[in-house]
């Protein structure tokens, strides 16, 4: 019984830990965003969602900074009505989602004012009116939307050219084929795995003017409709009010102007805007990336240990209340995709908890719950594999069950659970992948922003495939040697 108690004493303690750090990183965000204090005004930070992956609008620069028309605008604005902000990046559909859910307050990623978003959001007055356009390789032969008829269309998820192009599937027979970001849907074009895509007019332009892709426009600007900051916060609150008055005045004294012209006038090019790179660049932003991927992979197998040792010691326990508490933990991981999982971990415990969460501790949490699952298993079939009669002459000779566990039948465990280990800590290495979703700028993330500029995915795509099997084949080595010196395979 006192085994039991211990056991369960730890394991609240641990979800203790968790939630507190939980609520730590909400604290820090949400309070910002909903304190009622007289000082409020001063100190309220906004977090504003962009996609990097949506130039000229919203994109990251050679030095890794957000830039684009919009983030210029928003920057001009909030200098000069003191709005303190900060920005986070997503996809598009992500972004939508986290304005929703409140993780963040705005959203800047070329968001069209539709009837279906007013009813959930506010809006702000109209930054820029744009339509949604077909575009086609220019060494295709279509020349019409009818010559489209039949083919496959490349759309983004959420956005109003999908719903444009469902609305025409039933008269033109399309085929459709839905993405995340901009740059995978244009090179489906390219690749030839679409006939064309449809995204926002100004959007395609700009790709086509700064040489990014080799397409032309097809057709006519398919409903024109206003594109404005979307956000969850009331129409007449400190945001909307501060950006809407500094929207007018820029308007008025011709510095918006001068924005638009930048990114659409004659002169308008790669490097004027901002969206041209260099290797350097690609370098730097490669290396920031890794070093992400390897430190939250660290932390969250460290925590995942943890976990998987103790919920390996509830499943061997003769308690029935542990059993059942780690059977549903074990299969409930074991059964939800660690996709599915990170959405629900930064979405929807923030939306029930009512806080707000730091993507890369929300990925740390959901990367190490989800892994605890594996390692548990793991460790309670090494646990198992020591024979029985170790454990019983060790309390014959009056050692108590803790003594026996530590000294013992973990040891050996251990070394017969390495190998397993090492795979299930590779596997946690490339699941950090997964965490660019939910916006933690790891390897994979960092290799979407330098296409999202270049659309040199192929090339690029290759070098971080590179990165990953370089940093898996050290981590095996390592392990091999780590096997070697405990002798694993000893009879």
């Amino acid at each position: 019984m006192k085994i039991k108690k211990t056991i369960l004493h730890k394991i609240f303690g641990l979800f203790g830990v968790v939630l507190l750090a939980f609520s730590a990183f909400g604290f820090t965000t949400s309070v910002q965003a909903n304190d009622d204090t007289e000082d409020s005004e001063e100190s309220e930070t906004y977090v504003i969602g962009m996609d990097q992956a949506m130039a000229p609008f919203t994109f990251y620069d050679d030095n890794g900074e957000p830039a684009g028309l919009e983030i210029e605008i928003f920057e001009l604005i909030a200098e000069e009505q003191g709005l303190d902000y900060r920005f986070q990046n997503f996809s598009f559909s992500a972004g939508i989602q986290a304005l929703e859910t409140g993780q963040i307050d705005g959203l800047l990623a070329g968001v069209a004012v539709t009837p279906a978003r007013e009813e959930v959001f506010n809006f702000s007055d109209n930054i820029l009116e744009v339509g949604n356009t077909f575009a086609v390789h220019e060494d295709s032969e279509y020349e019409t939307i009818d010559d489209l008829r039949g083919e496959t269309i490349s759309v983004k998820t959420g956005s109003t050219g999908l719903e444009i192009v469902q609305d025409m599937q039933d008269e033109y027979d399309f085929e459709i084929l839905t993405f995340d970001q901009s740059v995978n849907m244009h090179e489906a074009v390219m690749n030839g795995d679409a006939a064309a895509s449809v995204e926002s007019s100004a959007v395609q332009a700009f790709a086509i003017s700064t040489g990014q892709v080799a397409f032309r426009q097809v057709g006519d600007v398919i409903n024109p409709v206003n594109q404005s900051l979307a956000t969850n916060h009331p129409e007449d609150g400190e945001l909307l009010t501060k950006f809407n008055a500094g929207l007018r005045q820029i308007k008025e004294d011709g510095r918006y102007d001068e924005i638009l012209d930048r990114y659409f006038g004659e002169t308008a090019d790669a490097e004027s805007t901002g969206v041209a790179t260099t290797s350097e660049a690609v370098f730097s932003n490669l290396i920031d990336g890794l070093w992400t991927t390897i430190w939250v992979a660290f932390v969250s197998i460290i925590i995942a240990t943890v976990l998987g040792l103790i919920f390996a010691l509830m499943r061997i326990s003769n308690s029935k209340i542990l059993k059942f508490i780690a059977d549903i933990y074990i299969y409930a991981m074991r059964g939800i995709p660690m996709l599915v999982f990170s959405f629900f971990v930064f979405f929807g415990v923030s939306d029930m908890l009512g806080t707000n969460f730091v993507p890369v501790a929300a990925g740390i949490a959901a990367l190490s719950i989800n892994t605890g699952a594996y390692i548990a298993e793991i460790l309670r079939g090494g646990i198992q594999g020591v024979p029985r009669g170790q454990s019983e002459a060790a309390r014959s000779l009056g050692m108590p069950y803790r003594m026996t566990m530590r000294k013992i039948v973990l040891p050996q465990a251990l070394r017969t659970s390495t190998p397993a280990l090492v795979n299930q800590f590779i596997s946690t290495l490339k699941n950090t992948s997964i965490l660019s979703v939910i916006g933690v700028v790891e390897l994979t993330m960092s290799g979407q922003i330098i296409i999202s500029r270049t659309y040199q995915s192929g090339a690029i795509w290759l070098i971080v495939g590179l990165i990953y099997i370089v940093l898996i084949t050290i981590l095996t080595l390592i392990s091999e040697r780590i096997e070697r010196n405990m002798d694993v395979y000893r009879v």
